[in-house]
C-alpha cells in the first residue's frame, strides 16, 4: 500500500476543522480520508509548536496557506450559516 503525501495546506485544513470548527477528530478524519492517527499525529505536531508545525524549509509560505485554509474554513462556516 502506498503511503499519501499531504501538503503543509490540507494539514493547516485538518487542524483547523478541528481546533476552530468545533469537529470531532473520527469525523474529521472519515472526511479527509485519512486515518485518526494521522490526524493525530498532526495535531499532536500543531500543540507541540503552533508557530512551525508543517512549516518546512519556507515559513513565509506555509504562514500563506495558513491564512488561506483560515479564509476557507470561514466561508464554509459563513456557507453553512446562511
Amino acid at each position: 500500500m502506498e503511503k499519501k503525501k499531504h501538503d503543509a495546506e490540507f494539514k493547516w485544513e485538518a487542524i483547523i476543522l478541528v481546533e476552530e470548527g468545533g469537529q470531532k477528530e473520527a469525523a474529521v478524519s472519515k472526511k479527509l480520508d485519512i486515518t485518526d492517527k494521522t490526524l493525530y499525529r498532526w495535531l499532536s505536531e500543531y500543540l507541540k509548536d503552533r508557530n512551525s508545525a508543517f512549516s518546512g524549509k519556507d515559513k513565509q509560505m506555509t504562514q500563506i496557506l495558513v491564512i488561506d485554509a483560515l479564509k476557507q474554513a470561514v466561508g464554509r462556516t459563513n456557507a453553512r450559516e446562511e
